[in-house]
């Protein structure tokens, strides 16, 4: 067997794919946290502008009230006074929460698109065998799913971030609102982690494995 594709199989094989804890808003909406990352970019054809400080605020409140909309959650007049009392604290935390957020996109997407670069090496050297045949097919079915985790903390990350600019004070509801959504949204995250993990270990890895001692089968019969 090439050494190089042995090698190449084995740290496949042996790459570790963790299941992502995203830290949650807490339960009382008034104390919930959330992650503070949007960027909105506009480019034209050789300058790049930023939005204004206004322009930014006015297209969360759009976000914010569309939202509100389709939740419809009730607010109690007790629930609304804790909310519009407490929630600008809890703004103040958003920080760390949208850097662990972030590091988590960021990590996981380099650690999911190395692993298809190199599962598409793989394919490539067993060439149209049944078993180059089935693990391409089962790398599409990877990367559909690694599209859906990048969409849905995409989202994630944008209705804490939206949390964390809106005017709670004002429109403590919509705030409400947006909290349920976001905490929805991460369950969403997590259960895309927690597929991918699966496909890999009880899908993927079989497949390499029967790849790799197929090589070495035949490696061992031209000896």
């Amino acid at each position: 067997m090439n050494v190089k594709y042995k090698l190449l199989i084995g740290a496949v094989l042996a790459a570790p794919f963790l299941m992502i804890n995203v830290t949650s808003a807490q339960q009382n909406p008034a104390r919930a946290t959330a992650q503070n990352t949007e960027t909105t970019e506009s480019t034209q054809t050789t300058t790049e502008t930023q939005p204004t400080a206004a322009e930014q605020q006015a297209a969360v409140k759009q976000r914010m009230d569309k939202r509100k909309n389709e939740v419809k959650a009730t607010v109690s007049a007790a629930e609304k006074q804790r909310i519009q009392k407490n929630c600008k604290n809890a703004q103040g935390k958003l920080s760390s929460l949208r850097g662990r957020i972030t590091g988590i996109e960021t990590s996981r997407s380099q650690v999911y698109d190395n692993l298809v670069t190199r599962l598409k090496k793989v394919s490539e050297k067993a060439g149209t065998t049944a078993e180059g045949t089935e693990l391409n097919a089962q790398i599409a079915e990877l990367e559909e799913m690694i599209t859906k985790f990048k969409l849905d903390i995409a989202e994630y990350k944008l209705l804490v971030s939206d949390m964390a600019d809106s005017n709670c004070e004002q429109d403590p509801e919509a705030f409400k609102d947006a909290l349920t959504l976001a905490r929805e949204s991460r369950k969403k995250v997590q259960a895309d982690a927690a597929e991918i993990k699966q496909y890999v270990n009880e899908t993927i890895k079989p497949t390499l494995t029967t790849i790799k001692q197929q090589k070495t089968e035949e490696q061992e019969g031209t000896e």
